[in-house]
């Protein structure tokens, strides 16, 4: 599997399940520390924060297509 940067540059990591709860798939593999998970964590948050406007718009816009092709079915 082959990992590419979002397009805001940061690195795209995927959440799977496991026996005992889950782990982050990225693009150097697995990533178990607590400390790692906390740095991306608080990187994401920083990141929703600068960019909130944008991703509220972008939702609001996405509301709309979607409801839009619910409507013409």
């Amino acid at each position: 599997m082959r990992f590419k940067p979002s397009s805001f540059g940061y690195p795209q990591y995927e959440l799977h399940k496991c026996a005992d709860g889950y782990y982050l798939l990225g693009p150097t593999g697995n990533i178990a520390t607590f400390d790692e998970i906390e740095v991306w964590a608080e990187k994401l948050l920083d990141f929703a924060s600068e960019f909130e406007d944008d991703i509220i718009a972008h939702n609001l816009e996405n509301d709309i297509k979607i409801q839009q092709r619910y409507e013409e079915a």
